[in-house]
């Protein structure tokens, strides 16, 4: 039985956080669906990544060998919500950026394990200001989300 990271990563597409009450829709871009743009007509927009943007390749996973390996695998989630100099500043989203981090927090309660040989060992949220893509001037405010998700592999 081979990873299950394909899985792992399509559970977490399918979680529906919001940054209100309201549901706002929130389209997803996985690792198969990346753009070179993130236009501010197509915020709000999460993009997923195995490992954190700007950290070497070389994190994507720690592996433990032995008759059952452990992979651990580095994910990022990042939500794209307005581009910035849209009405004002950081202060200014951050109630909707603590209720996203909210409704992250309790997608990850319901979903703990995003596969059958998976769980997640540690969520940490960043509310801040973010470029896509990373780099260059086209920045938004929004939420880095990075998991730690720990994988048992026969």
């Amino acid at each position: 039985m081979g990873t299950k990271i394909e899985e792992i990563l399509s559970a977490i597409e399918a979680w529906t956080p919001s940054p209100d009450s309201d549901s706002v829709s929130v389209g997803v871009w996985g690792i198969d669906e990346l753009k070179e743009t993130l236009s501010p007509m197509s915020v709000p927009k999460r993009i997923i990544s195995v490992n954190p943007p700007g950290v070497s390749a070389d994190y994507v996973a720690h592996i433990d060998l032995g008759p059952t390996m452990k992979i651990e695998w580095s994910v990022t989630d990042t939500f794209y919500f307005k581009p910035v100099g849209e009405m004002a500043a950081l202060r200014r989203h951050s109630h909707d950026l603590v209720k996203y981090v909210a409704s992250y927090t309790e997608a990850i309660r319901q979903n703990r394990s995003p596969s059958s040989q998976s769980h997640i060992l540690e969520a940490y949220c960043y509310p801040d200001i973010y470029a896509w893509p990373e780099g260059s001037d086209n920045r938004f405010y929004g939420v880095q989300c990075s998991l730690t998700i720990e994988e048992f592999v026969s």
